[in-house]
C-alpha cells in the first residue's frame, strides 16, 4: 500500500477484491483506492473480469513464490484482458505472463512499482497476442479436463 499510495496512482487506478481477505490494515480497508467485495459465483466473476482494465495477481510471500500458478490465472487469460503480476520473488504466473506477452510481471525486490503502474497507464496495450486455440487451451474447463486425465491414468 505504501509504495502506491499516492494521489497520481488513486486517480488512474482503482482495485477491486472479490472473495475473503485478511486484510487488518485499516488504511487499506478505508483507502479510496481499493474496493473489497464478496465472493461471487464464477459466472459473475467472469463478468466481472471483462469490465475491468487489467487483471492482478499478488503473491507476497517469497518463499513460495516459485510455486504460484493459480487457477485464476487460466480465467484472466480466457477473458482476454492484460494481466499485472505483482510478487515478491519469482512466479511460475508472472514468467508465464510475460513469455506470452499478454501482460507485466513484477517483483517487488527489483521495480518501483508506483514508476511501473504510471507506465501501464501510457500504454495502449491490446491482448491479442495468443492464438484461438491457446485461448481455449488456458480455458479452466480444458484444464479441469486435463487434471481429469491426469487421475483417470
Amino acid at each position: 500500500y505504501k509504495k502506491i499510495n499516492c494521489n497520481e496512482i488513486k486517480s488512474l487506478f482503482q482495485f477491486h477484491f472479490y472473495g475473503p481477505h485478511n486484510i487488518k490494515n485499516k488504511e487499506i480497508l478505508n483507502s479510496d483506492m481499493f474496493f473489497f467485495h464478496k465472493t461471487v459465483d464464477h459466472s459473475i466473476a467472469i463478468k466481472k473480469m471483462l469490465e475491468m482494465d487489467f487483471l492482478m495477481l499478488i503473491h507476497t510471500e517469497e518463499e513460495t513464490s516459485e510455486e504460484v500458478l493459480t487457477g485464476k490465472l487460466f480465467d484472466y487469460i480466457y477473458v482476454r484482458k492484460p494481466i499485472i503480476v505483482i510478487s515478491i520473488g519469482n512466479t511460475e504466473a508472472g514468467e508465464l505472463v510475460k513469455k506470452k506477452k499478454i501482460g507485466f510481471n513484477f517483483d517487488l525486490n527489483l521495480v518501483d512499482l508506483k514508476k511501473e503502474l504510471f507506465e501501464i497507464q501510457r500504454q495502449d496495450l491490446q491482448i491479442n497476442n495468443l492464438s484461438e486455440t491457446d485461448y481455449k487451451n488456458y480455458s479452466r474447463d480444458y484444464q479441469n479436463l486435463k487434471f481429469l486425465e491426469i487421475l483417470n491414468e
